[in-house]
Protein backbone atom coordinates (compact mmCIF):
# COMPACT_ATOMS: atom_id res chain seq x y z
CA UNK A 1 0.00 0.00 0.00
CA UNK A 2 3.16 2.32 -0.15
CA UNK A 3 3.10 3.26 -3.51
CA UNK A 4 -0.66 4.55 -3.99
CA UNK A 5 -0.92 6.02 -0.47
CA UNK A 6 1.95 7.86 -0.53
CA UNK A 7 0.71 9.26 -3.87
CA UNK A 8 -2.24 11.17 -2.28
CA UNK A 9 -0.29 12.53 0.32
CA UNK A 10 1.56 16.31 0.27
CA UNK A 11 4.85 14.27 0.36
CA UNK A 12 5.08 14.44 -3.47
CA UNK A 13 4.91 17.19 -5.92
CA UNK A 14 3.99 17.13 -9.58
CA UNK A 15 7.00 17.95 -11.74
CA UNK A 16 5.28 18.86 -14.95
CA UNK A 17 4.05 21.76 -12.75
CA UNK A 18 6.50 24.90 -12.79
CA UNK A 19 8.70 25.36 -10.20
CA UNK A 20 9.48 28.85 -8.67
CA UNK A 21 12.09 29.99 -11.23
CA UNK A 22 9.67 29.03 -14.15
CA UNK A 23 11.28 25.76 -15.10
CA UNK A 24 9.00 23.01 -16.35
CA UNK A 25 9.86 19.13 -16.80
CA UNK A 26 7.73 17.36 -19.51
CA UNK A 27 7.78 13.74 -17.46
CA UNK A 28 5.88 10.57 -17.60
CA UNK A 29 4.15 8.94 -14.80
CA UNK A 30 4.92 5.49 -13.81
CA UNK A 31 1.73 4.15 -14.50
CA UNK A 32 -1.91 5.44 -15.77
CA UNK A 33 -3.00 5.07 -12.27
CA UNK A 34 0.10 7.57 -10.39
CA UNK A 35 -1.89 10.43 -12.24
CA UNK A 36 -5.63 9.17 -11.29
CA UNK A 37 -4.28 8.53 -7.67
CA UNK A 38 -1.99 11.95 -6.84
CA UNK A 39 -5.33 13.88 -7.90
CA UNK A 40 -8.04 12.11 -5.42
CA UNK A 41 -9.47 10.09 -8.44
CA UNK A 42 -11.00 6.36 -7.92
CA UNK A 43 -8.42 4.12 -9.94
CA UNK A 44 -10.07 2.17 -13.12
CA UNK A 45 -7.22 0.09 -14.58
CA UNK A 46 -5.16 -2.46 -12.84
CA UNK A 47 -1.76 -1.43 -14.29
CA UNK A 48 0.95 -2.46 -11.96
CA UNK A 49 1.09 -4.25 -8.55
CA UNK A 50 0.99 -0.57 -6.74
CA UNK A 51 -2.79 -0.36 -7.05
CA UNK A 52 -5.94 -0.59 -4.29
CA UNK A 53 -7.50 -3.41 -6.32
CA UNK A 54 -3.91 -5.24 -5.79
CA UNK A 55 -3.87 -4.84 -1.70
CA UNK A 56 -7.49 -5.92 -1.95
CA UNK A 57 -7.00 -9.29 -3.38
CA UNK A 58 -4.00 -9.99 -1.97
CA UNK A 59 -5.03 -9.65 1.61
CA UNK A 60 -7.71 -11.58 0.99
CA UNK A 61 -5.36 -14.52 -0.69
CA UNK A 62 -3.06 -14.34 1.90
CA UNK A 63 -6.32 -14.04 4.54
CA UNK A 64 -7.80 -17.24 2.85
CA UNK A 65 -4.22 -19.02 3.55
CA UNK A 66 -4.38 -18.36 6.88
CA UNK A 67 -8.29 -19.69 7.54
CA UNK A 68 -7.56 -22.93 5.44
CA UNK A 69 -4.47 -23.91 7.81
CA UNK A 70 -6.62 -22.76 10.55
CA UNK A 71 -9.39 -25.50 9.09
CA UNK A 72 -6.97 -27.81 8.66
CA UNK A 73 -5.19 -27.29 12.52
CA UNK A 74 -8.76 -27.95 13.99
CA UNK A 75 -7.94 -31.70 12.81
CA UNK A 76 -5.53 -31.97 15.31
CA UNK A 77 -7.84 -30.28 18.00
CA UNK A 78 -8.32 -32.59 21.09
CA UNK A 79 -4.80 -34.19 20.38
CA UNK A 80 -2.27 -31.94 21.83
CA UNK A 81 -2.90 -30.44 25.00
CA UNK A 82 -1.54 -27.10 24.07
CA UNK A 83 0.76 -27.17 27.26
CA UNK A 84 3.50 -26.27 24.93
CA UNK A 85 6.01 -29.02 26.41
CA UNK A 86 7.15 -30.80 23.04
CA UNK A 87 7.93 -30.18 19.63
CA UNK A 88 4.94 -30.56 18.02
CA UNK A 89 2.65 -28.56 20.15
CA UNK A 90 5.18 -25.54 20.39
CA UNK A 91 4.96 -25.97 16.23
CA UNK A 92 1.27 -26.20 16.53
CA UNK A 93 0.71 -23.10 18.97
CA UNK A 94 3.04 -20.98 16.60
CA UNK A 95 1.66 -22.27 13.19
CA UNK A 96 -2.22 -21.35 15.03
CA UNK A 97 -0.99 -18.30 16.83
CA UNK A 98 0.30 -16.92 13.41
CA UNK A 99 -2.32 -17.28 11.19
CA UNK A 100 -5.16 -15.79 13.70
CA UNK A 101 -2.64 -12.80 13.82
CA UNK A 102 -2.08 -12.87 10.39
CA UNK A 103 -5.61 -12.78 9.42
CA UNK A 104 -5.92 -9.91 11.86
CA UNK A 105 -3.21 -7.85 10.08
CA UNK A 106 -4.59 -8.48 6.83
CA UNK A 107 -7.92 -7.13 7.92
CA UNK A 108 -6.15 -4.57 9.36
CA UNK A 109 -4.13 -3.28 6.33
CA UNK A 110 -7.84 -3.21 4.51
CA UNK A 111 -9.79 -1.27 6.79
CA UNK A 112 -7.17 1.26 7.02
CA UNK A 113 -7.54 1.51 3.57
CA UNK A 114 -11.45 0.71 2.57
CA UNK A 115 -12.81 2.36 5.68
CA UNK A 116 -13.16 5.59 7.82
CA UNK A 117 -10.90 5.58 10.60
CA UNK A 118 -11.96 3.96 14.05
CA UNK A 119 -14.52 6.90 15.88
CA UNK A 120 -15.38 5.63 18.75
CA UNK A 121 -17.60 2.73 19.96
CA UNK A 122 -20.89 4.73 18.88
CA UNK A 123 -20.22 6.45 16.06
CA UNK A 124 -18.06 3.35 14.17
CA UNK A 125 -21.27 1.06 14.82
CA UNK A 126 -22.44 3.40 11.82
CA UNK A 127 -19.91 3.41 9.76
CA UNK A 128 -19.03 0.48 7.18
CA UNK A 129 -16.17 -2.09 8.05
CA UNK A 130 -14.68 -4.77 5.70
CA UNK A 131 -15.61 -8.37 5.44
CA UNK A 132 -14.11 -10.17 8.03
CA UNK A 133 -13.28 -13.40 6.21
CA UNK A 134 -13.79 -16.58 8.81
CA UNK A 135 -13.88 -19.55 6.53
CA UNK A 136 -11.76 -19.99 2.90
CA UNK A 137 -14.16 -18.15 0.51
CA UNK A 138 -13.85 -14.76 -1.55
CA UNK A 139 -15.71 -12.00 0.29
CA UNK A 140 -17.33 -10.90 -3.42
CA UNK A 141 -18.04 -14.14 -4.75
CA UNK A 142 -19.61 -15.22 -1.50
CA UNK A 143 -21.44 -12.47 -0.82
CA UNK A 144 -20.07 -11.84 2.42
CA UNK A 145 -21.42 -8.57 3.25
CA UNK A 146 -19.17 -5.67 4.91
CA UNK A 147 -20.96 -5.05 7.82
CA UNK A 148 -19.95 -2.18 10.22
CA UNK A 149 -16.25 -0.87 11.23
CA UNK A 150 -17.43 -1.57 14.99
CA UNK A 151 -17.40 -5.33 14.10
CA UNK A 152 -14.38 -5.30 11.87
CA UNK A 153 -12.27 -3.70 14.50
CA UNK A 154 -14.23 -6.50 17.21
CA UNK A 155 -12.95 -9.38 15.13
CA UNK A 156 -9.64 -8.19 14.40
CA UNK A 157 -9.27 -7.67 17.98
CA UNK A 158 -10.64 -11.27 18.78
CA UNK A 159 -8.31 -12.81 16.32
CA UNK A 160 -5.49 -10.77 17.58
CA UNK A 161 -6.06 -11.55 21.13
CA UNK A 162 -6.32 -15.23 20.74
CA UNK A 163 -3.52 -15.66 18.43
CA UNK A 164 -1.08 -14.02 21.11
CA UNK A 165 -2.31 -16.66 23.78
CA UNK A 166 -1.48 -19.47 21.09
CA UNK A 167 2.01 -17.76 20.24
CA UNK A 168 4.88 -19.20 22.14
CA UNK A 169 7.33 -17.32 24.25
CA UNK A 170 10.37 -17.69 22.00
CA UNK A 171 10.82 -17.26 18.27
CA UNK A 172 13.19 -20.68 18.06
CA UNK A 173 10.48 -22.64 15.81
CA UNK A 174 11.12 -20.37 12.93
CA UNK A 175 15.02 -19.89 10.78
CA UNK A 176 14.41 -16.12 9.82
CA UNK A 177 11.70 -15.21 12.56
CA UNK A 178 11.22 -12.06 10.96
CA UNK A 179 9.38 -12.82 8.55
CA UNK A 180 6.84 -14.48 10.74
CA UNK A 181 4.43 -13.25 13.39
CA UNK A 182 6.30 -14.23 16.65
CA UNK A 183 5.03 -13.23 20.22
CA UNK A 184 7.38 -10.06 19.89
CA UNK A 185 5.56 -8.85 16.38
CA UNK A 186 2.16 -9.53 17.42
CA UNK A 187 3.04 -7.27 20.40
CA UNK A 188 3.87 -4.92 18.13
CA UNK A 189 1.06 -4.93 15.96
CA UNK A 190 -1.16 -5.09 19.24
CA UNK A 191 0.57 -1.42 20.26
CA UNK A 192 -0.12 -0.19 16.76
CA UNK A 193 -3.74 -1.58 17.03
CA UNK A 194 -4.81 -0.07 20.25
CA UNK A 195 -3.44 3.20 19.35
CA UNK A 196 -5.45 3.40 16.72
CA UNK A 197 -8.11 2.57 18.47
CA UNK A 198 -6.93 4.99 21.13
CA UNK A 199 -6.68 2.63 24.19
CA UNK A 200 -3.98 3.98 25.46
CA UNK A 201 -3.00 2.05 28.14
CA UNK A 202 -2.98 -0.70 26.09
CA UNK A 203 -1.09 0.44 23.56
CA UNK A 204 1.80 1.65 26.44
CA UNK A 205 1.67 -1.89 27.88
CA UNK A 206 1.70 -4.08 24.13
CA UNK A 207 4.42 -1.74 23.29
CA UNK A 208 6.59 -1.99 26.63
CA UNK A 209 5.99 -6.09 26.39
CA UNK A 210 7.89 -5.73 23.02
CA UNK A 211 11.05 -4.44 24.77
CA UNK A 212 10.54 -7.95 27.67
CA UNK A 213 12.19 -5.54 29.98
CA UNK A 214 15.55 -4.88 27.88
CA UNK A 215 16.71 -1.20 26.23
CA UNK A 216 15.42 -1.03 22.92
CA UNK A 217 17.65 -2.29 20.27
CA UNK A 218 17.75 0.05 17.79
CA UNK A 219 18.91 0.64 13.86
CA UNK A 220 22.77 0.10 13.83
CA UNK A 221 22.45 2.08 10.43
CA UNK A 222 22.00 5.44 12.27
CA UNK A 223 25.70 4.68 13.18
CA UNK A 224 26.98 3.06 9.90
CA UNK A 225 29.81 4.49 8.66
CA UNK A 226 30.75 1.96 5.66
CA UNK A 227 27.25 2.57 3.40
CA UNK A 228 28.10 4.26 0.81
CA UNK A 229 25.70 2.89 -2.09
CA UNK A 230 22.28 2.87 -2.17
CA UNK A 231 22.36 -0.75 -2.58
CA UNK A 232 23.90 -0.72 1.07
CA UNK A 233 21.36 0.79 2.56
CA UNK A 234 18.63 -1.53 1.50
CA UNK A 235 20.77 -4.27 2.66
CA UNK A 236 21.17 -3.29 6.19
CA UNK A 237 17.80 -1.68 6.72
CA UNK A 238 16.06 -4.42 5.30
CA UNK A 239 18.14 -7.62 6.12
CA UNK A 240 16.99 -10.40 8.42
CA UNK A 241 19.94 -9.43 10.55
CA UNK A 242 19.08 -6.16 11.70
CA UNK A 243 17.91 -6.28 15.01
CA UNK A 244 15.47 -3.11 14.91
CA UNK A 245 13.42 -4.89 12.34
CA UNK A 246 10.59 -6.63 14.08
CA UNK A 247 8.47 -7.76 11.41
CA UNK A 248 9.29 -7.76 7.44
CA UNK A 249 7.13 -8.50 4.69
CA UNK A 250 8.21 -8.99 0.93
CA UNK A 251 6.63 -7.51 -1.65
CA UNK A 252 6.14 -7.20 -5.35
CA UNK A 253 5.83 -3.34 -6.03
CA UNK A 254 7.90 -0.89 -8.65
CA UNK A 255 7.53 1.92 -5.93
CA UNK A 256 11.38 2.97 -6.05
CA UNK A 257 11.12 3.43 -9.79
CA UNK A 258 8.68 5.91 -10.08
CA UNK A 259 11.03 8.17 -8.08
CA UNK A 260 12.54 10.78 -10.25
CA UNK A 261 9.88 10.61 -12.60
CA UNK A 262 6.61 12.57 -13.12
CA UNK A 263 5.86 12.84 -9.24
CA UNK A 264 8.81 13.24 -6.75
CA UNK A 265 9.77 14.69 -3.35
CA UNK A 266 10.91 18.10 -3.89
CA UNK A 267 10.36 21.50 -2.94
CA UNK A 268 8.06 22.05 -0.74
CA UNK A 269 6.99 18.20 -0.15
CA UNK A 270 11.22 17.79 0.46
CA UNK A 271 11.72 20.88 2.84
CA UNK A 272 8.10 19.81 4.77
CA UNK A 273 9.68 16.28 4.70
CA UNK A 274 13.01 15.04 4.44
CA UNK A 275 14.39 18.21 4.28
CA UNK A 276 12.49 20.01 7.02
CA UNK A 277 14.32 21.65 10.01
CA UNK A 278 12.75 20.61 13.67
CA UNK A 279 13.02 21.56 17.04
CA UNK A 280 16.41 19.47 17.93
CA UNK A 281 17.92 19.70 14.14
CA UNK A 282 18.31 21.54 10.84
CA UNK A 283 18.39 21.09 7.35
CA UNK A 284 17.71 17.25 6.98
CA UNK A 285 15.69 15.26 8.97
CA UNK A 286 17.67 12.55 11.22
CA UNK A 287 15.98 9.82 9.71
CA UNK A 288 17.40 11.09 6.69
CA UNK A 289 20.43 12.11 6.96
CA UNK A 290 23.09 10.97 4.97
CA UNK A 291 20.19 8.45 3.51
CA UNK A 292 19.34 10.22 0.22
CA UNK A 293 20.39 9.60 -2.72
CA UNK A 294 19.38 11.24 -6.33
CA UNK A 295 17.50 9.98 -9.35
CA UNK A 296 18.02 11.12 -12.73
CA UNK A 297 18.14 14.60 -12.30
CA UNK A 298 18.26 16.82 -8.82
CA UNK A 299 15.46 18.36 -10.12
CA UNK A 300 12.99 15.69 -10.29
CA UNK A 301 12.83 14.88 -7.13
CA UNK A 302 14.44 13.04 -4.61
CA UNK A 303 14.76 9.23 -3.36
CA UNK A 304 15.47 8.44 0.06
CA UNK A 305 16.46 4.54 -0.33
CA UNK A 306 17.40 4.21 3.68
CA UNK A 307 13.97 2.53 4.00
CA UNK A 308 13.06 1.02 1.45
CA UNK A 309 14.47 0.00 -2.04
CA UNK A 310 14.28 -2.76 -5.11
CA UNK A 311 15.38 -6.39 -4.74
CA UNK A 312 15.45 -7.67 -8.38
CA UNK A 313 14.64 -11.91 -8.75
CA UNK A 314 16.20 -12.62 -12.16
CA UNK A 315 14.22 -15.40 -13.68
CA UNK A 316 16.44 -15.20 -16.65
CA UNK A 317 19.63 -13.47 -16.35
CA UNK A 318 20.45 -13.36 -19.57
CA UNK A 319 16.86 -11.63 -21.08
CA UNK A 320 17.06 -9.15 -17.96
CA UNK A 321 13.67 -10.42 -16.70
CA UNK A 322 12.47 -10.87 -13.41
CA UNK A 323 10.07 -9.50 -10.50
CA UNK A 324 10.63 -6.57 -8.70
CA UNK A 325 10.64 -7.39 -5.09
CA UNK A 326 10.61 -4.29 -1.93
CA UNK A 327 10.51 -5.31 1.25
CA UNK A 328 8.85 -3.87 3.86
CA UNK A 329 9.85 -3.06 7.17
CA UNK A 330 6.45 -3.31 8.94
CA UNK A 331 6.91 -3.14 12.37
CA UNK A 332 10.81 -1.93 13.92
CA UNK A 333 11.89 -1.49 17.15
CA UNK A 334 11.66 2.61 16.51
CA UNK A 335 8.19 2.58 15.35
CA UNK A 336 6.90 0.70 18.62
CA UNK A 337 8.60 3.24 20.52
CA UNK A 338 7.44 5.94 19.06
CA UNK A 339 3.81 4.00 19.65
CA UNK A 340 4.72 4.46 23.20
CA UNK A 341 6.07 7.99 23.15
CA UNK A 342 2.62 8.99 21.55
CA UNK A 343 0.43 7.16 24.11
CA UNK A 344 2.26 7.95 27.23
CA UNK A 345 1.36 11.47 26.08
CA UNK A 346 -2.27 11.08 25.67
CA UNK A 347 -1.87 9.45 29.02
CA UNK A 348 -0.36 12.50 30.37
CA UNK A 349 2.67 10.34 31.40
CA UNK A 350 5.46 13.36 30.05
CA UNK A 351 8.59 12.29 31.46
CA UNK A 352 8.26 8.71 29.86
CA UNK A 353 7.59 10.27 26.85
CA UNK A 354 10.21 12.47 27.09
CA UNK A 355 12.36 9.65 28.02
CA UNK A 356 11.23 7.77 24.80
CA UNK A 357 11.80 10.52 22.51
CA UNK A 358 15.49 11.25 23.94
CA UNK A 359 16.18 7.60 23.06
CA UNK A 360 14.93 7.96 19.60
CA UNK A 361 16.46 11.34 18.86
CA UNK A 362 19.51 10.61 20.27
Amino acid sequence: NYAFLELCTDNLVDNQAPDKNGNQYWLDAFSVNDSILFSWGVPNVSDNNDTPENLWKSCYAAINECNVVLNLLSDFDGVLDGNIDTDDERLYCSIKGEALVSRAYHHWLLANVFCMPWAGNERSATLPGVPYMLEPGDPVADHVGRGTLLQTYELIEQDLREGIAELPHNADVYQWPCYHFTTKSAHAFAAKFYLAKRDYIKAKAYATLVFDGAEPELNPIWRATNLYYAADHVTANCGPDNPAVILSIPTYSTWSRRQGGRYGCKDDAAFGTIRGSGPTWSDTHPCFYTMIFYIGSVEYGLMFYANWGELFEYTDKLAGIGYVHMIRNEFTVEETLLVRAEAEIFLNERDAALADLKMWLD
